[in-house]
C-alpha cells in the first residue's frame, strides 16, 4: 500500500489488480486490472503515471486521468520483482529470472530494453533502492548478498556478502542520506549500513522477521514485523547514536503477516494484511486437517466462478495457484509417449502462470526436483492410520 502524489491510497494484491481508495473514506474509486498474474510491486512516476510490476513477467505503465494501459513492458523470463525510476524517462527492473533491466524512453516516446546485466546466482527473491543520482543497491535473498551499483554505467561498486536479507519487496530503507536499512531475517532484525563506505555499521537484532520498512514523515521508521513472541506487529523506531530504538509497538493488530503498511502525511498508519491464520494446526493428524480444507474449498463448487486455486499450497507459491476458470471448462487430448491424455483446453495459461516460459529448459544445474522427500510404503493403504504415522 502508499499514498499517490494526489493524496489517494492505492495497493496491489494476488488478484491481480491495483486498487485505489479516496483518502478520507477509504472508498473503493478505481480498480485496474491488466496483468494475469499477482501484481507484486507498484511505484508512482515523476511524471505521475503509475508502473506495475508481475508474475505474469511483465510490466505495465499506467495514465490514471483516463484508467488506460499507456505500454505493456516484455522481455523478462520470470516474476518481476521491482522496478526504480533511476532518472526520468529511465527505469531499471529487477526479475526472478536472475537479471536486471534497464529501460530508456525511445521512438514514439515508449519506454524499450537497453541493457540486461546478469546480477545474482539462481532464480531468487531480489529488490532493488535508489540511494542518490549515482548508485542504487539491490538484494538477493537465496544469494544472501547486497550489491552497490553505479547508476551511469551499470558496473557494480562493491558487495556485501553472508548478509540475511528477508525476500518480501519493503525491506531496504534510506534512513538518512548516507544510512541504509535493510531488514533481515531468521531474527537478523535490521542492518544499518553506511552508503559511502558499503559497510555494516550494525546488526540490531530481535524481530524474527521484517517484513516492510518505511521512512515515516516524522522522521521515523515504521516497520511490520513478526517480534520474538511470534506475534505480528507495527512497530517505530527511531534512529539514534548507531542504533534503532524502539518508540511505539502495536501488537497483534492483524492475525497474520503484515506485508504492507505506510504512514499517511497526516501521521494516519494504515496497513494491510495479506494472510490470516485462521486455525492452528499444529500437531494434527495431516489427513485430517487435509479433509478439513477440502470441505472448506469444495463447498462452492457448484458456483460460478472466475478463478480457480489449489485447495493447498505453500506459502511462498500460491500466488502461482491461481487460476481461470475456463481454462479448466473442458478437455482435449494430447499425445505423450505414445498415448492420448486429456489436457486441460487453457493448458498455455495455466502453464505460463505456474512456470512463466514453460519451453525454455532451466540449465542444467538447476534441473531435478524441487520438493522436499516424500517417505510412504506403497503397501499400506495411504488413508490408513499405519501409513499417516510413518509420515
Amino acid at each position: 500500500m502508499s499514498q499517490l502524489k494526489d493524496g489517494r491510497l492505492i495497493s496491489s494484491s494476488n488478484d491481480y489488480t491495483l486498487i485505489i481508495y479516496k483518502r478520507d473514506s477509504f472508498e473503493l474509486q478505481l480498480s485496474i486490472k491488466e496483468h494475469s498474474a499477482s501484481v507484486r510491486f507498484f511505484t508512482q512516476l515523476q511524471n505521475g503515471k503509475i508502473i506495475t510490476c508481475s508474475d505474469d513477467q511483465t510490466m505495465n505503465i499506467i495514465k490514471l486521468e483516463n484508467d488506460t494501459l499507456e505500454q505493456k513492458l516484455q522481455g523478462h523470463s520470470s516474476y518481476v520483482w521491482n522496478v526504480i525510476e533511476i532518472r526520468e524517462n529511465e527505469l531499471i527492473s529487477v526479475s526472478g529470472d536472475k537479471t536486471m533491466k534497464k529501460w530508456e524512453i525511445k521512438n514514439d516516446n515508449k519506454y524499450e530494453c537497453t541493457k540486461t546485466i546478469t546480477f545474482q546466482n539462481s532464480n531468487s527473491y531480489c529488490n532493488i533502492l535508489k540511494l542518490n543520482e549515482n548508485e542504487f543497491v539491490t538484494s538477493s535473498c537465496s544469494d544472501k548478498c547486497l550489491k552497490f551499483w553505479n547508476s551511469n554505467d551499470y558496473s557494480n561498486i562493491s558487495t556485501i556478502n553472508n548478509i540475511e536479507v528477508y525476500w518480501y519487496f519493503r525491506t531496504l530503507c534510506m534512513i538518512d542520506k548516507d544510512l541504509l536499512c535493510v531488514g533481515g531475517n531468521n531474527s537478523k532484525g535490521f542492518y544499518l549500513i553506511k552508503i559511502s563506505t558499503h559497510q555494516i555499521i550494525k546488526n540490531i537484532t530481535g524481530p524474527q522477521i521484517i517484513y516492510s520498512i518505511y521512512e515515516c514523515f516524522d522522521g521515523l521508521i515504521l516497520c511490520s514485523i513478526k517480534n520474538e513472541n511470534g506475534n505480528y506487529s507495527l512497530v517505530k523506531y527511531k534512529y539514534d547514536n548507531q542504533n534503532l530504538n524502539k518508540i511505539i509497538e502495536k501488537e497483534k493488530v492483524h492475525e497474520g503477516e503484515i506485508y504492507t503498511c505506510v504512514e499517511l502525511n497526516d501521521g494516519t498508519v494504515v496497513s494491510e494484511k495479506d494472510k490470516i491464520r485462521v486455525k492452528n494446526y499444529s500437531g494434527r493428524n495431516p489427513l485430517e486437517v487435509y479433509e478439513e480444507i477440502q470441505q472448506i474449498a469444495q463447498q462452492f463448487n457448484a458456483k460460478p466462478t472466475e478463478f480457480i486455486a489449489a485447495a493447498v499450497s505453500a506459502v511462498i507459491s500460491y500466488r502461482r495457484k491461481i487460476w481461470y476458470a475456463e481454462d479448466f471448462s473442458s478437455a482435449i487430448e494430447w499425445d505423450f509417449e505414445g498415448f492420448k491424455f486429456p489436457i486441460p483446453v487453457g493448458y498455455d495459461r495455466f502453464l505460463k502462470t505456474m512456470y512463466g516460459d514453460y519451453m525454455q529448459l532451466p540449465p542444467v544445474e538447476e534441473r531435478g526436483h524441487h520438493h522436499d522427500g516424500a517417505i510412504f510404503n506403497a503397501d499400506i493403504p495411504y488413508r490408513s492410520e499405519e501409513h499417516t504415522s510413518e509420515l
